[in-house]
């Protein structure tokens, strides 16, 4: 007895070749799609790190009026540098000068994006230790600047910072009531926190803490995130518009 095998109407093509070469078609069409929108996104996200790079590194304006700035802020993670704090929250200071707390400390804990930004600096209590940062004087809209671009992790505070000369100023900062868990922090904002260490003149056994520190870095993922965060935070203190017009 022969066997018959089933075919269509035109061709002569075996109904299970059919399908198959359907199944082909339908992973070719998801597969362009999903191409294409990796690639706009790879293209949009190119565009916005290049945005974000200019905008970081633009010169700084001269000095806020004396008179306009009476609020003090101590700052330890990325708000020590001039370059970003003015550059995305749109804040520059009239005088910053090097300082501690004392029996507080940095420390990085996860809070981020796992793997690109896994960790983030948060300052806690800890007795006997001592916190170091920077003390910016800012003017009250400058300050209502920040508090408005900062996370919902932080509380805030009024701490008492002590000068290299040994004065003694109440600022306000951020702290947050429990240590949680320790993570590392991006290349990216490490290098934010060294960068506002040494132009302020921290302890140098603090910065050689600080670049001995390890960090996470993803070729290509890593810069194309950090542009997105900054560009938030630039949205979030009023430095720029939704597209990103500063």
């Amino acid at each position: 007895m022969r066997l018959i095998k089933s075919v269509d109407d035109s061709g002569g093509v075996p109904q299970a070749t059919r399908d198959a070469r359907l199944v082909v078609a339908d992973r070719t069409r998801l597969l362009r799609r999903a191409v294409g929108v990796l690639l706009f996104v790879f293209i949009g996200g190119l565009a916005l790190h290049l945005r974000v790079v200019d905008l970081l590194h633009r010169p700084l304006p001269a000095p806020a009026q004396v008179g306009s700035a009476d609020q003090f802020y101590f700052a330890y993670g990325s708000n020590m540098p001039t370059r970003y704090l003015y550059n995305v929250r749109g804040v520059l200071p009239a005088e910053s000068n090097p300082g501690f707390i004392n029996d507080y400390e940095v420390s990085f804990l996860s809070s981020g994006l796992r793997v690109l930004e896994p960790a983030f600096s948060f300052l806690y209590r800890s007795e006997g230790k001592k916190a170091y940062g920077v003390l910016h004087r800012v003017s009250s809209e400058d300050l209502v600047k920040i508090k408005a671009s900062e996370g919902a992790l932080y509380q805030w505070r009024t701490l008492s910072v002590v000068l290299n000369h040994g004065q003694v100023v109440g600022a306000q900062t951020l702290v947050r009531l429990s240590p949680g868990e320790a993570g590392v922090p991006s290349e990216r904002y490490l290098n934010l926190l060294i960068e506002g260490a040494t132009e302020h003149g921290l302890p140098s056994a603090y910065i050689a803490q600080l670049r001995a520190l390890p960090s996470a870095y993803v070729p290509v993922l890593s810069e194309l995130t950090g542009a997105a965060l900054q560009a938030v935070v630039m949205i979030r203190s009023g430095k720029c518009t939704w597209l990103l017009s500063c």
